[in-house]
């Protein structure tokens, strides 16, 4: 139930990393650009981790999505919660009908 709960903080690390890791690419290209001359070949590795990052936060439901996916279920095939309805409607049409002026 707390993973649940966290989904949210799980979407936004893995964003963040993924932003992090492109941030380091450029850097590192124009660093080494400046400093050798050429262009940074040994920091290729973080694109394939950057994408699997970036798939992984667009993947990873948020917390109001997985409970839906877990709760609405359950809620729906509840039969008290089938029934529950049929019975607050007719709570209030007899709680109108006592609040209705009577006729004389």
């Amino acid at each position: 139930m707390y993973l649940i709960v966290k989904l949210d903080d799980f979407q936004n690390l893995f964003f963040a990393m993924s932003v992090l890791l492109v941030m380091s690419v450029f850097v590192g290209n124009m660093i080494s650009y400046g400093a050798r001359g050429g262009w940074f070949k040994e920091g290729w590795f973080l694109i394939p981790i950057t994408i699997i990052f970036a798939i992984a936060g667009s993947v990873i439901p948020s917390t109001k999505q997985m409970a839906a996916i877990l709760l609405v279920p359950k809620i729906v095939n509840n039969a008290n919660a089938i029934e529950m309805p049929k019975k607050l409607l007719g709570l209030a049409n007899e709680w109108i009908e006592e609040l209705r002026p009577k006729k004389d």
